[in-house]
């Protein structure tokens, strides 16, 4: 294999092995649950590496999503740009949430 950085390492070669029918059916179960392909969760469990589901990258980007209007909502209410002015206790339970949301994201990414 050459270190040439245009080119791009691919999965090209077929691995072929046996497994009984309840192997298969937990594998297919897995892969599944994690919204992976077999070979993907295969692969992953080879090289060690993990594999975050596809419903956890679409949990943390609606978390970060939200976290960035929950702080253009502070911004504004502090600019006073919004029509009605949020109470002291509003403002204060909303921040409260923005490190709430970052352990959650942080939680999720390392599982």
């Amino acid at each position: 294999m050459a270190n040439n950085k245009n080119e791009v390492d691919r999965a090209t070669k077929v691995i072929t092995f046996r497994v009984t029918q309840s192997e298969f059916d937990r594998v297919s179960k897995m892969a599944d649950s994690g919204g992976v392909s077999v070979s993907k969760l295969m692969r992953a469990a080879y090289t060690g590496n993990t594999i975050r589901s596809r419903s956890d990258e679409k949990a943390i980007s609606e978390l970060r999503r939200q976290g960035g209007l929950l702080k253009h909502i502070l911004v504004l209410n502090k600019d006073g740009a919004t029509i009605n002015k949020l109470t002291p206790e509003i403002v204060k339970s909303l921040e409260a949430l923005i490190p709430q949301i970052q352990k959650t994201i942080l939680n999720i990414a390392a599982e």
